[in-house]
This record gives C-alpha cells, sequence and structure tokens, in this order.
C-alpha cells in the first residue's frame, strides 16, 4: 500500500506542478496566449491560399475550356483544319 500511496503522491504533485504552470505562472498564460495568436494567423493564411488555389483552377480551367472552344468554333463555323488533321468532304448525290 506504500507505494501505491507514493505513486499516487508523486502523479498528484506533477499535476499541480502542470496546472500551476499553465495556469498561475505568468509565462504559461503568455504562451498559450501565444499559441492561440498564431494559430488564428495561420488558419487566416489557410482560408486566403485555399481561396487563391481555388481561383487558379477556376483560371486553368477557363484557359483550357477557351482554348477547346475556340477550336471548337474554327472547325465548324470557319471549316479550319488541325495540323496533323486531314479533312475529308462527303458529297451526298441526289440520285436516289
Amino acid at each position: 500500500m506504500g507505494l501505491v500511496k507514493t505513486v499516487m503522491l508523486v502523479m498528484l504533485v506533477a499535476l499541480a506542478f502542470l496546472q500551476y504552470r499553465l495556469w498561475l505562472s505568468p509565462t504559461g498564460k503568455q504562451e498559450l496566449w501565444r499559441v492561440q495568436t498564431e494559430v488564428k494567423t495561420r488558419q487566416q493564411d489557410i482560408q486566403e491560399k485555399t481561396l487563391r488555389n481555388q481561383n487558379l483552377e477556376a483560371e486553368v480551367l477557363d484557359l483550357k475550356e477557351g482554348v477547346k472552344a475556340a477550336e471548337e468554333r474554327a472547325r465548324g463555323e470557319l471549316g479550319m483544319v488541325g495540323n496533323d488533321e486531314t479533312f475529308f468532304r462527303v458529297v451526298e448525290s441526289d440520285k436516289e
């Protein structure tokens, strides 16, 4: 029984020391506030970078779609052919 009481007493002293350091020590509260401020700053930074990434992704998609749309329009409306393409014209006859 003496060993159990000794271990419990050591654990209680360690807990009291840690609680004192966190709540009653001037450096404990300052450290806590500093960490909280840093967390808020990093969260704002992450939000800004996430928004920037979303804007860049949208811009890349617009550029890709814009090129494809321009190529489709050039083929369909202007009859243009790409460098690696071959143009075939199918003419239907009126003899049926």
